[in-house]
């Protein structure tokens, strides 16, 4: 006897290839109970009904094997591109450290010391070499960035040929 039992409704008896009935049937699901299988040292043996992920429907009329069958495993890592696998609870959770750093590295105060060097060589060689250096900071606070100091230097420009500029950045200063 071979019996075909679709996900609900109704199902169909079938021995040795002849249909034999239809039969309507109710699913329960979430029961358990008990049998005593030793009076003498009352013993217990505990029977739960098992669910099959067809047999779980969804509110939106697709069972569990439809909607999970999908996810193809669950990883650590946070450099995976496939769309079956799911972010373990580690992975999430290196994930939300590394946003948290990120974004608390963006409230720091940053600072970065910048020294403009313009050099001006003179047409003819009666006028010596002039060079005039500046400082400056560039400050990123709050995802803002503001220029302190003074962004320019002056120099008479009427006997000199060519002029020549440099820019030394020099080390970042975080505050934390």
């Amino acid at each position: 006897m071979y019996i075909n039992v679709p996900i609900y409704g109704t199902f169909f008896i079938v021995m040795k290839g002849v249909f034999i009935m239809a039969v309507n049937e109710q699913i329960v699901t979430g029961r358990k109970f008990r049998k005593l299988i030793d009076e003498a040292n009352k013993l217990w043996q505990r029977i739960s009904f098992w669910t099959k992920a067809s047999d779980v429907e969804f509110n939106d009329g697709k069972n569990a094997e439809t909607k999970l069958g999908a996810i193809n495993g669950v990883t650590d890592s946070l450099t995976s591109t496939a769309s079956n696998i799911a972010a373990s609870a580690k992975a999430v959770k290196a994930l939300n450290d590394k946003v948290t750093q990120l974004s608390s590295n963006l409230a720091r105060r940053i600072e970065i010391p910048i020294k403009l060097t313009a050099v001006m060589i003179p047409a003819s060689s009666s006028n010596p070499s002039q060079q005039r250096s500046t400082d400056i900071t560039i400050v990123i606070e709050n995802g803002k960035a503001t220029v302190t100091g003074t962004p320019s230097t002056g120099v008479g420009i009427d006997s000199y040929g060519t002029a020549n500029a440099s820019v030394t950045v020099g080390k970042p200063v975080i505050d934390k």
